[in-house]
């Protein structure tokens, strides 16, 4: 599947939970929950809003080739595509919250 598939993919298994796709100025694929961004594709990588302290931002920055760009997102590449999926889930229930 390509990057751009699984993003598709991704927004239609979360879109029951009030995710929805946007743009952002540079035309960036963006998930959205009631106008807040909470994932960001970007090339090759994905960055999640994952606050520092949520479990979840400490098992994406343990990954190969993830980055921690400040204190609320966390940029992970396709080489961890197969985690795409849960940290956007958790990204979700986190900006909800």
């Amino acid at each position: 599947m390509n990057i751009h598939a699984l993003f598709d993919k991704i927004a239609v298994d979360l879109e029951s939970s009030g995710a929805q796709v946007t743009r952002d100025d540079d035309g960036a694929s963006v998930l959205a929950y009631d106008g807040r961004d909470f994932a960001r594709l970007v090339g090759e990588r994905m960055r999640f809003r994952l606050p520092s302290d949520s479990p979840a931002a400490q098992d994406a920055a343990a990954l190969r080739s993830s980055t921690v760009t400040d204190d609320e997102w966390v940029e992970v590449y396709s080489t961890d595509v197969s985690e795409w999926p849960r940290l956007a889930e958790q990204a979700l229930i986190g900006i909800r919250s």
